[in-house]
């Protein structure tokens, strides 16, 4: 009840110093923070020698019980939890109570649980209430949100490929809500799409594989493909020149040398994010229909081994290293950040859109 005791202590002080009253009466969803009603003024004070302020004393033996205060040890109550677009409000026996307003870049959508804690003793729980398109309608605009459908009649520069899981609906809407509004996604040069059942064939001038928890600067990702202008025999990515199969069976990327006889790799470009040109991406395609595509469980090292395959069979190979994705979280500078949670997808986005430039979270 940290929350309501709260109120009644703002509320006893902005009674006592009715000039800054307005700054401290902020609303949430059109409701008070706090209930004026919670509490009531008690007409003994206490002085604060160092700034020579009087204010209430609260919680004293003796002091008289507070109007409509809605908890009373050993009493049921039934208290509501609803879930607005600026907050979360708290109403007791029907009256609201308090309101607590989402920190910064936190959205109603990210709200996922709640925890109930102190001195309380829970009987039962009911949820109720789930969002409906119209709720949603005063929340996000939800064609914003929407992949921009395929059309035959507009050329396609960079299909992108998010590699997700049906559970994972926060990172997708963190990834709807950031990078996949830039300007060529919304237009429908670039397509993106997630991975999480069969996607259509979409011809495109090149392929990327993502994931859902990776923020991608499409912006300099379509700059670097201008700039490298190779379309075709190219793998655009952090590549990984000099790597060795992990033959420990601790390792969570062990390779039995029956899964791979060498003694490294050849070359082949982190999973957060990697580029193919077309036709790279259609001979792939070609071989896994005809079952002549050795299947291999790490998927961006398959790739690489697929196009070394191919290399055998006199394709040019040109190999474009990226050292701007960086593989493990975020660094200044990124084009792409991996491990980024939904809250810091969001944080990454409102950075580049207040400072245009590519910042991570841990920065002021």
């Amino acid at each position: 009840m940290i929350g309501v005791k709260r109120c009644v202590v703002h509320l006893q002080l902005l009674k006592r110093m009715k000039k800054v009253e307005r700054l401290f009466i902020v609303s949430v969803d059109e409701l008070e923070q706090c209930n004026k009603l919670v509490g009531k003024d008690d007409n003994r004070t206490i002085r604060v020698h160092s700034h020579g302020l009087r204010l209430p004393l609260l919680g004293l033996q003796g002091v008289k019980p507070r109007r409509y205060f809605p908890f009373k040890q050993g009493s049921l109550f039934v208290a509501t939890l609803r879930v607005g677009p600026e907050g979360v409000q708290m109403t007791v026996d029907g009256k609201h109570v308090t309101s607590f307003a989402y920190r910064e870049t936190l959205e109603p959508w990210l709200v996922s649980e709640v925890r109930i804690s102190g001195d309380v003793k829970l009987i039962s729980v009911l949820a109720s209430g789930l969002p409906t398109s119209e709720d949603s309608d005063h929340t996000v605009d939800i064609e914003a949100l929407k992949s921009v459908p395929l059309s035959l009649q507009r050329p396609v520069d960079l299909f992108i490929g998010v590699f997700s899981t049906a559970n994972n609906f926060k990172r997708r809407m963190a990834v709807r809500r950031t990078w996949m509004q830039y300007p060529e996604v919304r237009s429908g040069t670039v397509v993106v799409r997630f991975f999480v059942g069969l996607t259509e064939v979409v011809s495109a001038k090149f392929v990327m594989k993502t994931d859902d928890d990776a923020f991608v600067r499409l912006d300099e990702v379509m700059a670097s493909l201008s700039r490298i202008n190779v379309t075709h025999g190219l793998l655009y990515g952090l590549i990984n020149s000099d790597s060795q199969p992990h033959r420990s069976t601790d390792s969570k990327w062990f390779i039995s040398p029956e899964e791979w006889s060498e003694e490294k790799y050849p070359p082949w470009a982190h999973g957060p994010g990697y580029v193919v040109s077309h036709d790279i991406a259609k001979a792939v395609y070609k071989r896994f229909n005809e079952v002549r595509l050795k299947m291999f469980k790490l998927e961006d090292v398959a790739m690489g081994i697929w196009i070394a395959d191919m290399q055998k069979d006199g394709l040019e190979v040109h190999y474009e290293k990226e050292e701007r994705i960086f593989n493990e979280g975020c660094k200044d500078g990124y084009v792409i950040a991996h491990y980024q949670g939904p809250r810091e997808m969001m944080c990454l986005w409102q950075k580049l859109q207040e400072t245009k430039r590519a910042r991570c979270c841990g920065d002021p």
